[in-house]
C-alpha cells in the first residue's frame, strides 16, 4: 500500500495526523476505509490489513501500545507476563478493557500518544511498575545487550524514579545472553551467593556462571528447544569433560527457573551447604562415612594394585 510502509514505529496502524502528513486527503481515507485497505479502529487511529494484532489491539482498547507488550515486539526480553495487552492512554479505563488489557501507569506525567507504539526507552519508564525488580534489571539487560540503548541513557531514563528503582541499575549486566541468565544471576545476588558470569574455562569454554571454585550452572533459555540434536550432545559432551576436569555442572532448564524455582533453590543451596563448590579440583569427592565404615575408602587404591583383577 503505497505511502502506508510496515515500519516500526507505526507497526501498520496509523493516527489520523499521520496519515495528512503523508498527504492523504480526508476522501481517500474514507474511499480506502470502503474498500477495505483500512480499518477504523477508534477514532482517528486506523489500520492497514497487515497491522500487527497486538498493536492493534491497544489502541482499539483507547490507548497505545507499551510496557512489556511493547518490549516484547522490539525483541527485548521479558518475564513472563500472561496474555495481557499492556496498553496506556487517557481514554483505556473508560472503554471497559479489563480482563484482555491492562492499564499502565509510569512515575511523572504521562508520555505523548504520538506513535501506536511506544518506543524502547518509554515503554521501559512503563514498564518498571508491572514487571518487578528483577524483571526490570533483565529487561535492562537485554537493552544494553542488544545496543538498543547505552547505560547512560538508562541512568537519565531512572533519574527521576524512587531511589529503590534507581538502584536496580546497579545489578546490570550487559555481556549476559538471555533474560533466564539475568534472572539467575539477580536471584543468586539477592540471596548473597557469590558467582562469575561469562567464564572462560580452559578445556571447556565459556560457562554462563561458576559458583564457587567448581559449580558451574548453564541456564538454558526458551531458545535451547530450537537446539539441534547434534548441539544438544556436544552440550552433553562438554558436561561430561567438565565432571572429568574435576566441576560440577548444573543445566538448569528455562521452565524450572521461571516455574519451579523453590525446588531449584533447594537443590542449590544443598550443595552449598555441602560446600561441594568450594572443593578443590584436584582432590577427590569424599566418600561417606558409610563406605568408609565399611573399608570402601581403600577402593580407590585398588586401580593402582598390580594384583587387582577387576574382580
Amino acid at each position: 500500500m503505497t505511502g502506508l510502509e510496515h515500519s516500526d514505529q507505526w507497526r501498520g496502524v496509523f493516527s489520523w495526523a499521520e496519515l495528512t502528513r503523508r498527504d492523504f486527503s480526508q476522501a481517500q481515507v474514507r474511499r480506502m476505509v470502503d474498500a477495505g485497505d483500512l480499518r477504523l479502529l477508534r477514532r482517528g487511529w486506523y489500520a492497514t490489513s497487515y497491522a500487527d494484532p497486538t498493536v492493534v489491539s491497544a489502541v482499539s482498547a483507547g490507548g497505545v501500545c507499551t510496557c512489556a507488550s511493547a518490549l516484547d515486539l522490539h525483541g527485548v526480553w521479558v518475564a513472563p507476563y500472561g496474555d495481557l495487552v499492556h496498553v496506556r492512554g487517557r481514554n483505556v479505563a473508560a472503554r471497559g478493557s479489563a480482563g484482555t488489557h491492562h492499564a499502565c501507569t509510569r512515575y511523572g506525567r504521562p508520555s505523548r500518544e504520538v506513535y501506536p507504539l511506544d518506543d524502547v526507552a518509554t515503554a521501559l519508564h512503563y514498564a518498571v511498575r508491572c514487571l518487578g525488580d528483577e524483571g526490570v534489571v533483565a529487561a535492562c539487560d537485554s537493552v544494553l545487550h542488544q545496543g538498543l540503548l547505552e547505560f547512560t541513557d538508562l541512568q537519565a531514563l531512572f533519574s527521576s524514579m524512587p531511589v529503590r528503582i534507581r538502584r536496580l541499575l546497579d545489578r546490570c549486566v550487559d555481556c549476559l545472553d538471555s533474560g533466564a541468565e539475568s534472572i539467575f544471576g539477580f536471584r543468586l545476588t539477592t540471596l548473597g551467593i557469590a558467582f562469575e558470569s561469562q567464564v572462560e574455562i580452559p578445556g571447556i569454554g565459556r560457562v554462563d556462571f561458576l559458583i564457587g571454585k567448581r559449580l558451574i550452572v548453564e541456564v538454558d533459555s526458551v531458545a535451547y528447544h530450537d537446539k539441534s540434536p547434534e548441539q544438544r550432545e556436544k552440550d552433553r559432551v562438554r558436561d561430561e569433560t567438565a565432571h572429568r576436569l574435576g566441576y560440577i555442572p548444573w543445566r538448569i532448564s528455562y521452565k524450572r527457573l521461571m516455574f519451579t524455582w523453590d525446588e531449584v533453590v533447594d537443590t542449590l543451596l544443598a550443595m552449598i551447604r555441602r560446600r561441594d563448590h568450594l572443593k578443590s579440583l584436584a582432590e577427590p569427592p569424599e566418600l561417606t562415612r558409610q563406605a568408609a565404615d565399611s573399608g570402601a575408602d581403600h577402593a580407590l587404591g585398588y586401580w593402582d594394585d598390580p594384583d587387582f583383577t577387576g574382580c
